[in-house]
């Protein structure tokens, strides 16, 4: 697992308590479990199975805009509009089915709860709502992270070096 999926992981699960139980009567630990797997559920959905049944690409593409506003909502936009095979834009499909087929999901493996349609959309939209602010992470990291290096205090500076390594942006043109 990457820092940032571990680390979206830890704060998910420590926001996640359920209903019918208390915030203190299940550990941390199982709540960071059932985490994992429904992220990795999710990706497994929404970046690997749809995108090649509906061949979309996955991967998020910084955008060419200066402005803060520009770049803003091209990020957020980004869930809804992908790339075909051939690199044209169209409709996020598989971002928005594969949250939608992971959320339902979970009733396989959380068996004390009953799901109700509302809450499955709800699960379907904080999915999609996380891969909306790792489009904004990935969109604006490079900025954030010369910031912190250029004036931001030593340990920061150490931190940044280890975890978040310099992105390189990738050409819609090229393959990885």
């Amino acid at each position: 697992m990457s820092p940032y999926a571990t680390l979206s992981t830890a704060i998910t699960a420590s926001f996640r308590p359920y209903p019918n139980n208390s915030q203190f009567g299940e550990t941390y630990a199982s709540r960071m479990g059932r985490t994992v797997s429904d992220q990795t559920e999710q990706g497994f959905f929404s970046k690997f199975l749809l995108p090649s049944m509906l061949h979309q690409d996955p991967r998020y593409f910084q955008s060419d805009n200066i402005g803060t506003f520009d770049r803003t909502s091209y990020a957020l936009t980004r869930v809804f509009v992908t790339r075909n095979d051939n690199g044209r834009p169209t409709m996020n499909t598989s971002e928005i089915l594969g949250s939608l087929i992971a959320a339902s999901l979970t009733t396989a493996y959380h068996p004390y709860r009953r799901f109700t349609p509302g809450e499955i959309t709800a699960r379907t939209m904080s999915g999609v709502g996380s891969d909306t602010g790792m489009n904004m992470l990935r969109e604006f990291w490079p900025d954030i992270r010369e910031r912190l290096m250029d004036h931001g205090p030593k340990m920061m500076q150490t931190l940044v070096t280890r975890f978040g390594p310099r992105v390189q942006p990738v050409n819609p043109g090229t393959s990885n």
